[in-house]
């Protein structure tokens, strides 16, 4: 019999169990289609996403700036913390499911995210375990939990942190190799 790291496609399939499980164990949305995991500021957030629909597919004009907000000056839609770019990437989930799948679809994949990053992160200066246990601890550790429920800002930045790591490390190889 061979063993599990034999064989390439199910050693990264076993890597996901963990996350999965553990995952399944803390969500506690039953429908992603009408429930968000949050609180009051999840508002601002889903309110955004929608006037960035509504502004773009509606009324054919630009989101980055509504007068309904702070009236009569408005209020600059594009400086909020979560960038343009993040009501963008949320608008075909809005479009497939509406407002809480958009929320809970970004919400999941921040978590993706981070833990893909964190397990090769550390999977380059270490074991595959001590990389999935580290990716795992990462993950799930409650500062980054609790920004799904309404700083989904914050859940990206833990998110994307490991690959930038990643990234700094991969470069200094490089640049190690070259000289």
């Amino acid at each position: 019999m061979r063993k599990i790291q034999d064989h390439p496609t199910l050693s990264k399939l076993v890597l996901w169990v963990p996350f999965w499980v553990l995952f399944a164990l803390r969500w506690r949305v039953q429908n992603i289609f009408i429930y968000i995991p949050g609180y009051g500021d999840v508002l601002e957030v889903l309110w955004c996403i929608q006037w960035y629909y509504d502004s773009i597919f509606i009324e054919h004009k630009t989101p980055f700036f509504t007068s309904f907000v702070f009236r009569p000056l408005g209020w600059h839609t594009s400086t909020l913390a979560y960038t343009p770019f993040f009501f963008l990437l949320a608008l075909p989930f809005y479009g497939i499911g509406g407002l809480a799948f958009a929320y809970n679809l970004l919400s999941v994949s921040s978590m993706i995210v981070s833990f893909s990053g964190c397990f090769l992160f550390i999977k380059s200066f270490s074991s595959p375990l001590i990389a999935t246990i580290a990716a795992l601890v990462y993950t799930f550790v409650n500062p980054h939990w609790f920004r799904l429920e309404g700083h989904l800002h914050t859940a990206w930045l833990f998110g994307v942190l490991p690959w930038l790591a990643l990234a700094i490390e991969k470069l200094g190889q490089s640049n190690t190799l070259q000289r």
